[in-house]
């Protein structure tokens, strides 16, 4: 399954000219470059997800999926992402947006490119022209660099973003298109659609880690601080700030070591682990989570701070999602697996959902909120649909694929 879908974005993106180069230069404004046009319309759609009180709030389900003409077989995309069609955003069952894919508007089938926020559509898009960001068809900002998101926050009305230079691999980051700070050496923890978030807030503070070797730096608006290394032997594993606090996750020998401020503690036996392991926030408890090759079939642990295994899931390589006492596990690789755990250690995740023709193309595609996770999944034969605690609810009928999944609360008027 992995090579598939790598196939399909590495594909895709060359269709959308997402390899040419330019020049650097920071642009705003409400046009796209080259006299592009984006050709969005958004319409307003009842909500028909309600709750049994008229006064109470109403769950909304937000899903952005790519339609393409009906002859053409999508998983295969030997076009390379030049068939056209159009990317749309549901809201519950009604259609509210439609964007014609293309370099014309700059909207890229890419899944990697689509980001739902708070009922807002968010595309990235890197041409020959730039990047181009832009919220619901309209432009937030353009420049003249071509970057891809790492990652994004939206705050007092203004755009916070984090790209990696796709001509230097540098790391920028920018307010409103403008640059704060540009980092020319260094890898960035996590990522969009990546286990962990690149970019987040702590105690109101824009944040992002990123390391060089294994030395690691935390910037604060905009504000590289003193480095932070576990050692020259070390192998660092993840690195972010939460609650004020450092935290950094490391392996050493065959231990997996977690320092916390000025202590360290030590997390247990690495010789079983893989090296994908990250902080993972559930229940108000950090732990550190990854996968584990111990016995014949490799799986998921999710350790506490005093190196237990406290959530235990069958499947390697999850995405993982914490809501209402409840952490969820979805495997993106073939079958498509959904397993759940009550957030109560010790427990071991049970199967929900598991379908061996499924895509699911990264963490974006589900969303958990209210003890519930809602799942976007993809089919190589038939509509693509949505899932609500492994359960199907909605089928969208396209020829196509969805590329996000986000929940909302619409309070009464």
């Amino acid at each position: 399954m992995k090579k598939i879908v790598l196939l399909l974005l590495v594909t895709i993106a060359a269709g959308c000219d997402w390899m040419y180069g330019v020049t650097e230069r920071t642009e705003r404004n409400s046009k796209l470059p080259d006299g592009h046009n984006s050709g969005s319309s958004r319409t307003e759609s009842s909500d028909t997800t309600h709750s049994a009180s008229p006064h109470a709030p109403d769950t909304v389900v937000w899903a952005c999926a790519v339609q393409v003409p009906d002859d053409y077989y999508w998983p295969r995309d030997t076009a390379m992402g030049t068939m056209g069609g159009w990317l749309l955003l549901f809201r519950n069952n009604g259609k509210v947006l439609s964007l014609p894919i293309g370099p014309t508007g700059c909207i890229s089938p890419n899944p990697a490119s689509h980001h739902l926020r708070e009922g807002h559509l968010y595309t990235e898009y890197a041409g020959p022209s730039g990047t181009v960001i832009m919220r619901d068809g309209e432009i937030l900002c353009s420049f003249e660099r071509r970057e891809v998101l790492k990652g994004f926050i939206v705050k007092d009305g203004c755009f916070y973003s984090l790209g990696m230079d796709l001509d230097d691999y540098a790391l920028v980051l920018r307010k409103d298109g403008e640059i704060m700070l540009r980092i020319a050496e260094g890898s960035v923890f996590g990522g969009i659609g990546e286990r962990v978030p690149a970019l987040y807030e702590d105690k109101g503070h824009i944040c992002f880690s990123y390391h060089v070797g294994n030395t690691c730096y935390h910037v604060e608006d905009g504000t590289i601080g003193s480095p932070n290394s576990p050692g020259a032997v070390a192998e660092v594993e993840d690195f972010r700030h939460i609650d004020g606090i450092p935290y950094l996750l490391f392996r050493y020998g065959n231990k997996l070591y977690l320092r916390t401020g000025t202590v360290r503690s030590v997390l247990g036996s690495a010789s079983d682990l893989a090296d994908d392991f990250a902080l993972f926030r559930a229940g108000g408890e950090i732990y550190a989570a990854g996968s584990s090759y111990q016995g014949q079939k490799p799986g998921t642990v999710i350790r506490d701070m005093k190196g237990n295994n406290a959530f235990t899931f069958d499947e390697a390589s999850l995405f993982l999602y914490e809501s209402g006492g409840k952490i969820f596990g979805i495997s993106p690789e073939r079958p498509v697996t959904l397993q759940y755990a009550p957030a109560s250690p010790p427990a071991t995740g049970k199967t929900l959902f598991s379908d061996d023709g499924a895509f699911f193309f990264s963490k974006g595609c589900a969303a958990a909120f209210g003890g519930s996770i809602y799942l976007g999944i993809s089919e190589t034969e038939g509509k693509p649909y949505l899932l609500k605690d492994g359960r199907k609810i909605r089928e969208y009928d396209i020829n196509g694929y969805v590329s996000g999944v986000d929940v909302t609360v619409s309070l009464p008027n």
